[in-house]
């Protein structure tokens, strides 16, 4: 076996070891549901999901509540607490 082949497989053990320790400390839950993932029937998305502005949060809400349009001219949406 050449030396580079040598060299990746020592780089390939030493990663694996040091993953196989890695998950030890993971909790069993924790793993459960990580390989649940893999089995069929699991969801398709894993991805980074677009995460919605708060103007659009609030539209939603003051639609939802039956307020109609709020102000958003101000920033605020005419509610400073946010």
């Amino acid at each position: 076996m050449n030396t580079d082949k040598r060299s990746q497989l020592e780089k390939c053990r030493q990663e694996a070891e040091t993953i196989a320790h890695l998950y030890e400390g993971i909790p069993a839950v924790v793993q459960n549901l990580a390989a649940s993932c893999n089995e069929k029937g699991s969801f398709e998305h894993v991805g980074p999901s677009p995460i919605p502005s708060q103007e659009m949060i609030m539209l939603f809400h003051f639609n939802q509540a039956g307020f109609g349009q709020p102000d958003l001219s101000s920033g605020s949406g005419g509610n400073e607490s946010l």
